[in-house]
């Protein structure tokens, strides 16, 4: 959680004013979620990079003269966990990603439980069915055949489509649609 300090305190001009330190949920989520050595190496990844990015951007300005300093430090922080990460057989999962800020190379999410694909193609597939005029399926729901008009008939064809995709996307390979919830372990941007 120093390091975390450390990032929140770094270039933040309320350390004069007041007290700066974690937020308590996310101090709690470190000690929660830091279970092996390479929480630890992708943690201390996140905080030196979030310096790392504050201390560019100060370098950019020409405002601070210790940045080469911090970004010297910085580095071999990085290369000390990349390292880590690589003895323990995980090397080259934390590249920066394209220029991304601190913490994006954690946005991946694990796939969905097999419950619930199980649980979304069942529905999916029912859906695209009784879009697609299933006349059983639409007895076994209740509707009589035709009853909703060709109009209807033809937005439930269209809408059953994405919903298609989506029972593809999630239920079979079990990944999930839509931007990726950020990791609740990045600092907050100041």
């Amino acid at each position: 959680m120093a390091i975390g300090t450390l990032a929140v305190c770094y270039n933040n001009g309320e350390v004069f004013e007041r007290v700066v330190k974690l937020r308590k949920g996310l101090s709690a989520q470190l000690m929660v979620k830091t279970k092996s050595m390479e929480d630890v190496y992708r943690i201390f990844l996140v905080f030196a990079r979030d310096i790392g990015s504050t201390a560019q951007t100060l370098q950019m300005k020409g405002s601070d003269p210790t940045v080469e300093d911090v970004l010297k430090a910085v580095d071999a922080i990085e290369e000390a966990c990349e390292d880590g990460l690589k003895t323990m057989g995980l090397g080259g999962t934390m590249k920066a990603k394209n220029g991304a800020g601190a913490g994006a190379e954690l946005d991946s999410q694990p796939p969905v439980p097999i419950v619930v694909r199980l649980f979304v193609l069942f529905f999916c597939v029912g859906y695209i069915l009784y879009a697609w005029n299933a006349d059983a399926v639409r007895v076994s729901y209740g509707v009589r055949p035709g009853a909703a008009g060709p109009m209807a008939d033809m937005v439930h064809k269209l809408l059953s489509l994405p919903v298609l995709f989506y029972a593809v996307t999630v239920g079979i390979l079990g990944k999930r649609i839509g931007s990726p919830e950020p990791d609740p372990i990045q600092p907050r941007r100041r």
